[in-house]
């Protein structure tokens, strides 16, 4: 019996040597070249672009780094990378695990960049990373959750327990593009530092972040923007969204769902006390004709970067500005004989709009001043092209200015203003507008003949300038 005790116990000390060894050995092998080569090559094996790794650091016991990521972009995309990383670290406790916990120490993303493309045909560069299943059809949508379907999506949550002791994402750069290489929106310099920990479909977390810069299709940037950060019920929060819009201030919060699928979100912003001419003179064309403080409000919602996906309203008010250039006012001046209508000051300018499949529908236009009014409703796309129905109105003093063969085709209203229905469609910067149609009356048309004769004199001697 004592004979047979010993043998049991040196064939489990060989067993156990011959497991530390094994494991030993595995360890070794997982921190050599030939290791990172074959996981390279195996992920490769999933993916339908190019994939770079500089260097790859795995320990058994520990965990993982990852240095010089890089996802290439599908053939005929804007940008030549969807993702690159100047580090990824992954710490780890093993033994947790016997007690069926996850004990993370650490994931950390240093200088992480990320380029989210919309091709012409609505397709999104992430959506071609991975190559067509056996059997798939071309375009077929790929089902969520892996490739499961019907109730197999909908297994039952894992009772392993896990705790992300330091989770963080530090000089982060994001990018949304549309067709043609317009920008949707861009962040950068993110920064999240958080903890998470939970079990099965309970998850809860508590963090901040940071962005040093937010811009919105490149005309209204945030910066300094800063809010806590909330994981609870499957969901990620901006409970108290704070930062600056030029002199004017931001606030807000965020919603993103982290169960379903293209992570819709909702968002509620507002804007105060902004000084619009410190956009103009900042950012694009868009914005360099209108002075004034702006306040707005904004309830959005929306799946991913997709902005024929976005819901919405809101509205924006800008009040004690001027407007300055405009190609409308100024096309109104010369048609109806107003000098200087090309700069207008005005009490207040109100908008209240929707969102909804990539259009903007503003159901109240109003532009307030002392001797002109435009009030009405129309139409935008996220291009700029516009849409719209509005009504002018000029006051008794303006119109002593208009001939009297122009002013008798404008409607009298009841405290003295006349008035003019019209359209404007087109671009922003070169409207088309059907004013000379509801003016070419009677005597008026020779007036407006000449008004147009100069208007498109005016351009052609610009075009000539420019091309001198």
């Amino acid at each position: 019996m004592k004979k047979a005790a010993k043998i049991i116990v040196i064939v489990l000390v060989i067993v156990v040597v011959l497991l530390v060894a094994g494991v030993f050995a595995l360890n070794s092998y997982l921190q050599r070249p030939e290791f990172k080569n074959y996981v390279l090559a195996k992920t490769q094996e999933q993916l339908a672009v190019p994939l770079e790794v500089q260097s790859l650091k795995a320990s058994l016991f520990s965990g993982f780094e990852l240095r010089g990521l890089v996802v290439k972009n599908p053939q005929g995309s804007q940008t030549p990378s969807l993702l690159s990383s100047e580090e990824l670290v992954f710490r780890y406790r093993l033994w947790p695990l016997l007690r069926k916990k996850v004990e993370i120490e650490t994931v950390s993303v240093e200088g992480v960049n990320v380029v989210l493309e919309k091709a012409e045909d609505g397709t999104w560069n992430y959506e071609k990373l991975t190559k067509e299943q056996p059997g798939a059809k071309p375009g077929e949508p790929k089902p969520a959750g892996g490739g499961t379907t019907g109730s197999a999506a909908q297994s039952a949550p894992s009772d392993l327990k896990f705790e992300i002791a330091n989770l963080k994402l530090a000089n982060a750069n994001l990018l949304f593009l549309k067709p043609g290489g317009k920008k949707l929106v861009e962040v950068a310099d993110l920064d999240v530092h958080s903890n998470v920990a939970g079990g099965g479909r309970s998850v809860a977390g508590k963090g901040a972040l940071t962005i040093q810069r937010a811009a919105v299709i490149e005309s209204i940037e945030a910066r300094d923007v800063r809010s806590p950060v909330v994981v609870e019920q499957q969901q990620l929060k901006l409970t108290d969204v704070t930062g600056k819009v030029e002199d004017g201030t931001l606030k807000g919060t965020v919603v993103v769902d982290l169960q379903k699928e293209g992570y819709p979100y909702t968002v509620h912003a507002e804007v105060a006390d902004v000084d619009l001419a410190k956009i103009g003179a900042r950012f694009t064309d868009k914005a360099k004709y209108l002075s004034g403080k702006l306040h707005l409000k904004a309830d959005v919602a929306g799946v991913g970067g997709d902005t024929d996906k976005l819901q919405g309203k809101g509205s924006a008010h800008v009040t004690n500005g001027t407007l300055a250039g405009i190609p409308l006012l100024q096309t109104i001046g010369t048609l109806l004989r107003i000098s200087g209508f090309d700069r207008v000051q005005f009490d207040e300018i109100a908008l209240e709009y929707t969102m909804d499949q990539g259009v903007i529908e503003t159901p109240v236009i109003k532009l307030i001043s002392k001797d002109v009014q435009i009030t009405g409703n129309g139409k935008t796309d996220f291009d700029f092209n516009l849409n719209h129905q509005l009504t002018l109105a000029l006051s008794p003093a303006i119109m002593n200015s208009v001939p009297k063969e122009v002013a008798n085709v404008l409607a009298k209203r009841e405290d003295g203003f006349r008035t003019l229905a019209f359209n404007v469609t087109g671009p922003y910067d070169a409207p088309k507008t059907n004013i000379p149609e509801q003016l070419a009356k009677g005597a008026a048309g020779s007036l407006i003949e000449k008004g147009l004769q100069e208007l498109l004199g005016g351009e052609k001697k610009e075009k000539k300038k420019k091309n001198q």
